[in-house]
Formats: structure tokens, C-alpha cells, sequence
């Protein structure tokens, strides 16, 4: 039993002792990686030192989610969204829609205060895009959303609130 002991103390050494360096750098953050965290003091977005809020959306096959869904009129942010499925979609921030046909989303589609095309964000695509809230937007009345039809059919969509 020490025997054996003994030896797997040998091998934890000999795997620490020999672990995985390689000759490749370590990654490092970018200011738009590192302005997308929050103060831990305040739970805040951190703005960049343009005053831009940075948010991270991510849409997957059939989801929306964002590090933030609470706004404030007057201030600049940059949405970065990456598509993580395995299907193209789109990327809107509009006013949610009860017809969920094809009329119904080119309604949404027309009406929406940004709009980022599906061959935009395509499956593994990172796109960027400001926008500066010019006024209120209570609970119900705007969403991000992907805006194809079965796509949001299947409730691909995030209500957001502007203050």
C-alpha cells in the first residue's frame, strides 16, 4: 500500500513538474472583453473611457441572452453579438410582435431601431453595432429578437426595458 502511494505521489510530481507549457503567448483581454464586466462594487456595466457601454449578446439556435437587458435614455452602447448556433440568424432591438407570420416580422423588421441581417450573423459570426436610446421604453414594449420567422416563433427573443 505505501508502495503504491508512493508512486502516484512520484507521478502527481513528475505531471506538475513536466505540465503543459507551450511557446504560444498567453491570451490577452481585450478593452472590449474587459468593458463588458461589471464593477463587483456596483454590479454596473463598465463604460469604456469614450463613456460607450459595451453589452454581450449571444444568440444560440433559438436563444437570446445579454449581459444586460436594462437601458438608460442618453447613453451610447455597443452591442457585440456572436451567433454560438449552429444556423444563421438575425439581430433586432424592436417592438415585440403578436402576428408571428411572415407580414408580422417584416412589420417588426421595418419598425426596429436596429436591425442586423441574418447573412451578417451567420454561425460563428461576431458583429458590432452602437446605438443610442432616444427615449422610454417600458417592460413589453421593445425586445431584441431574431427575426426569422420560426426562429422567433420559437421564442428567440429578450424583452429589454429603456429608462
Amino acid at each position: 500500500m505505501k508502495k503504491l502511494v508512493f508512486n502516484l505521489v512520484v507521478f502527481a510530481l513528475m505531471l506538475t513538474a513536466c505540465g503543459g507549457t507551450t511557446n504560444s503567448p498567453a491570451p490577452i483581454a481585450t478593452e472590449a472583453v474587459v468593458a463588458a464586466t461589471t464593477s463587483a462594487a456596483t454590479d454596473l456595466p463598465v463604460q469604456n473611457t469614450d463613456g460607450k457601454v459595451q453589452v454581450q449578446v449571444t444568440e444560440g439556435d433559438n436563444w437570446i441572452k445579454s449581459d444586460l437587458t436594462t437601458f438608460k435614455v442618453g447613453v451610447t452602447y455597443v452591442f457585440t453579438i456572436t451567433n454560438t448556433g449552429r444556423r444563421a440568424h438575425s439581430f433586432s432591438i424592436s417592438h415585440p410582435t403578436a402576428d408571428k407570420t411572415a407580414s408580422g416580422i417584416n412589420a417588426a423588421k421595418a419598425g426596429a431601431l436596429v436591425l442586423v441581417s441574418a447573412d451578417q450573423l451567420f454561425p460563428g459570426a461576431v458583429v458590432t453595432v452602437e446605438h443610442t436610446f432616444t427615449e422610454p421604453a417600458p417592460a413589453g414594449t421593445l425586445e431584441f429578437a431574431c427575426l426569422i420567422v420560426m426562429h422567433y416563433k420559437m421564442g428567440q427573443f429578450l424583452p429589454i426595458v429603456v429608462e
